[in-house]
């Protein structure tokens, strides 16, 4: 049907999902990034692969294993898999030497490689929702520079007097009792010991206090979001506050050259 300020054409439900995949798949011809999410999908097609991609997404899918060509693409930097139908993680995933970020969660698997927790380059692990029982397959020895979510959390609760006295004597060090926290409620509040006051905390102002270091201890904190440092003699940030599930900002002022380099979640926005 044509009027005279242009043309409009009518497609059908089926040729409108046609044109869109049509589209999309134009879009992502060169792009680095491939985003398939929802789309029931039980196999990869090679239409979908090139040598620029960098970072897959099949979230929502019927995936029940990882699709072989996947792992010819040794390129990877990021792969996510969440919310699928997965049994295992095959040997084959020693091919993904750059892999930095993978996303496995609320899968039922049964099994994982040994292969996995060996990867050079991995940083975040999301394995929520996986089922308990597989996750003990996961090593006690794996880097220290992997932040592994979901197994986090269960230790956060059965060793949470290990991690609060870390985080009381760093607390006592630098005199952080007399910086300021903030609560789920926005109350400020003095620094204290105790295990329900650190769930609860949101943010944490420790600006200008001469601070030279800080825990890793600080990303068992559940609810914080907001951190600010600046102006600080820090050395370095410890890469599992970098991917602390909760955490939102970052206020590092006077400290870009200590973060500019430091890999970190995607959804972290840092400022300085």
């Amino acid at each position: 049907m044509c009027y005279n300020f242009g043309c409009w054409l009518i497609f059908s439900p089926r040729e409108v999902g046609l044109i869109k995949k049509i589209f999309l798949s134009l879009l992502q011809k060169h792009s680095e990034e491939l985003h398939l999410e929802h789309s029931h999908l039980t196999e990869l097609p090679e239409k979908y692969l090139h040598k620029d991609i960098k970072s897959i997404h099949l979230a929502y899918n019927h995936f029940s294993s990882i699709p072989k060509n996947i792992f010819w693409n040794t390129r990877l930097d990021a792969l996510d898999f969440s919310y699928n139908r997965l049994q295992e993680i095959p040997d084959s995933i020693q091919t993904l030497h750059h892999l930095l970020w993978l996303n496995l969660s609320h899968n039922p698997l049964q099994f994982l490689s040994p292969f996995l927790f060996k990867l050079p380059q991995l940083k975040y692990l999301n394995v929520c929702g996986v089922p308990s029982e597989t996750l003990n397959q996961i090593p006690h020895s794996y880097s220290k520079d992997l932040y592994i979510e979901g197994l986090y959390y269960q230790e956060r609760l059965e060793n949470s007097e290990e991690w609060i006295d870390a985080i009381w004597k760093w607390a006592e060090k630098y005199r952080i009792p007399e910086a300021v926290w903030v609560d789920m409620l926005q109350i400020h509040i003095g620094f204290n010991r105790r295990k329900e006051h650190l769930m609860t905390l949101k943010e944490l102002h420790i600006e200008g206090l001469f601070i030279a270091e800080i825990p890793s201890e600080l990303a068992q904190l559940p609810q914080l979001e907001r951190i600010f440092i600046s102006n600080n003699p820090l050395k370095d940030i410890p890469c599992e506050i970098l991917y602390m599930p909760s955490l939102k900002e970052i206020h590092a002022k006077g400290l870009q050259s200590i973060i500019k380099h430091k890999k970190r979640k995607k959804n972290l926005r840092i400022y300085t």
